[in-house]
């Protein structure tokens, strides 16, 4: 009797150990840890930006879950909560968008899978994009990050070092392209063509 009790005890306890392990399990795959900034992209007054995050070259676990994380600028004190998460388990390599609604207002473009509730997220002039309270961020200057409209500011995942290069949006989906945004000319210059234009008519006149 005694033997039976304690057999049955044994196995009770057993099975809370593999509950408790299988609960730990579950909630060490559904995390956030890996997403990294990887790609940024600002025209030259701000109102086109995205961000783009990337996760590592092999899948580790369930990286959806950023519903309730924030993103941050340093220079403007921006911050954005994502307001779901992502709609599946990324894989190896996948991508996911954030983008102003300037970007998410182009036709064309890969859809952002979160839109920032206005235009002029980050500082052109130089910033910090901050990903998860420190998970991840990415520090720039503005000497390194292009505003021609077409350019965009690189950093391979787990790499230091920026590159520029074309931008390529790409979304949680899969899909990508990229955006041409030159910006209209400056009043100056506008001014000069202006002067010049009516030089030449008194000139003919």
């Amino acid at each position: 009797m005694i033997m039976h009790r304690t057999s049955k005890a044994l196995v009770m306890a057993t099975v809370a150990v593999v509950a408790c392990l299988g609960l730990f399990a579950s909630r060490a795959e559904a995390t956030f840890h890996l997403w990294a900034i990887v790609q940024v992209y600002s025209n030259a007054s701000g109102s086109v930006q995205f961000i783009e995050l990337q996760q590592p070259s092999s899948e580790f676990d369930d990286e959806r879950f950023v519903g309730g994380l924030s993103l941050t600028d340093s220079a403007l004190a921006h911050s954005f909560t994502f307001p779901a998460n992502l709609p599946a388990a990324p894989v190896a390599n996948q991508r996911f968008l954030i983008a102003t609604p300037g970007y998410a207002a182009l036709k064309g473009v890969p859809a952002p899978d979160y839109t920032l509730a206005a235009n002029d997220f980050f500082s052109t002039s130089g910033d910090t994009l901050t990903y998860a309270g420190g998970v991840n961020s990415l520090t720039f200057s503005g000497s390194q990050l292009p505003t021609n409209g077409v350019d965009a500011l690189f950093r391979a995942y787990g790499a230091s070092t920026f590159t520029t290069g074309k931008n390529s949006p790409t979304n949680f989906a899969g899909q990508t392209g990229s955006v041409s945004v030159p910006e209209p000319a400056t009043v100056g210059v506008v001014a000069v063509a202006m002067g010049l234009g009516l030089l030449r008519r008194r000139k003919v006149s």
